[in-house]
């Protein structure tokens, strides 16, 4: 079934493309800095079954459309490319 993905924001993800395109924070992932950013993610995940199951599904299919090893590899391959 699968449960939405909270997790702290990392330090200079602007800096960070790869990581920062990963997911999209309040559609796949839900991102906090604060306590109380953290604190609000888990209440309306707990709150909204609805929205948490949007999440989860989500992310799901940005990972099977996106996250694979074909995927990583074009990645790798047009990075070697361009430079």
């Amino acid at each position: 079934a699968g449960r939405p993905v909270i997790s702290q924001r990392m330090e200079n993800m602007e800096n960070r493309p790869l990581a920062r395109n990963a997911f999209e924070d309040g559609k796949e992932i839900l991102l906090y800095q604060t306590e109380e950013e953290l604190a609000e993610h888990l209440s309306r995940v707990l709150g909204d079954p609805d929205f948490a199951r949007a999440i989860t599904i989500n992310a799901r299919k940005r990972i099977e459309s996106e996250h694979t090893t074909e995927g990583y590899v074009g990645e790798l391959l047009k990075w070697i490319e361009n430079g």
